[in-house]
């Protein structure tokens, strides 16, 4: 009996995990605080160490680069100036107009500013599906980038 007790207890203690992953991974924003935001992705391992968090933390940066591609759209700044002018010389009319549209993109910057500011602040292995897989967590401060 004292064995069925023990063995509950250390079920309930672990973390939740959804699929073999662990919690980090489908919920990356329950590991960060304050002005943080975080990503996190999996990758098939390959058998070095070294490729495996390159090639996570990549995926993973690119989704914290998607966040904020999001949020940018609500944001984005379109400017219109139309200039027109009219001159009557001698019967005869002449029209100019020059009509400039501007787009205030900021998105490559904001990519460069993750790729440049954002930590991995997790990384692990996990098996899922009888098969290796590499998991990074990282995060970047908003603040670090300008939003």
């Amino acid at each position: 009996m004292k064995i069925k007790i023990i063995l509950c207890c250390v079920c309930f203690s672990l973390p939740a995990l959804a699929d073999g992953y662990p919690a980090w991974v489908m919920n990356p924003s329950v590991e960060v605080k304050d002005d943080k935001v975080a990503a996190s992705a999996c990758t098939v391992t390959t058998g070095d160490l070294s490729m495996d968090r390159t090639l996570a933390s990549t995926d993973a940066r690119a989704e914290l680069v998607k966040q904020f591609e999001i949020a940018l759209q609500n944001e984005s700044e379109i400017t219109k100036n139309s200039e027109a002018v009219a001159s009557n010389k001698a019967g005869k009319v002449t029209r100019k107009s020059k009509t400039t549209i501007s787009v205030n993109d900021t998105t490559e910057a904001i990519a460069q500013a993750v790729l440049k500011n954002s930590k991995i602040i997790k990384a692990e292995y996990h098996t899922v599906n009888a098969q290796s897989n590499f998991c990074t967590l990282v995060s970047v401060t908003k603040s670090s980038i300008g939003q």
